[in-house]
């Protein structure tokens, strides 16, 4: 049985609807949350095979909640579904992630003892930076430019990139220029 935890992947961040969809192989039970009501509302969903849900046929009740079947979460759910779809969102956030990765390879080759690494699928995407302190100060020179960067609970020298899926062309090379100017001031101050 094969589950998948799309809660932060999914809903089009990786440039497909779901994550799982790279590997066209369809979970049994795939769990959704966050940006599953365009997070506006608090709302989560586990979706199951029909094999998988038989599991709880003995106690129909074993689902229940004193909080579930919020009508304004379902509501802001359907609507999300609706705009991601009609919007293309998940062939933007592909269409955006290509856009960074081309530009974060560059960072990589101008600042390559600070930027040590790089990776993401459409607009889920990690820097990997050689000191989790230096990742640090490149996410701080950002915030203060106009960017705010996330890190990672794991790891500290990987700081996350995770734009909204509506992000122009635009915002996104003003980004990589923010993060260019940002590691430009770190960088001789570590290396020279």
């Amino acid at each position: 049985m094969m589950v998948a935890d799309e809660v932060q992947v999914g809903m089009g961040r990786t440039g497909y609807l779901f994550a799982t969809d790279y590997s066209k192989v369809a979970p049994d039970i795939l769990c959704l949350g966050k940006s599953i009501s365009g997070s506006v509302v608090p709302l989560s969903a586990c979706v199951c095979t029909e094999r998988a849900f038989k599991g709880m046929f003995p106690d129909p009740l074993l689902h229940s909640t004193t909080t579930g079947g919020n009508p304004l979460a379902t509501a802001a759910g359907i609507a999300a579904f609706h705009v991601i779809l009609s919007e293309d969102l998940c062939g933007k956030a592909q269409k955006s992630g290509a856009i960074f990765m081309e530009g974060l390879e560059k960072l990589h080759k101008k600042y390559p003892k600070l930027l040590t690494t790089y990776r993401g699928r459409g607009l889920m995407i990690a820097m990997e930076f050689c000191d989790g302190d230096m990742g640090y100060e490149v996410v701080y020179e950002a915030f203060n430019r106009g960017i705010l960067l996330s890190g990672s609970l794991i790891n500290a020298k990987t700081i996350r990139i995770e734009p909204p899926l509506v992000i122009t062309e635009e915002h996104v090379r003003k980004a990589l220029d923010i993060l260019d100017e940002s590691m430009g001031i770190v960088y001789p101050k570590h290396f020279k």
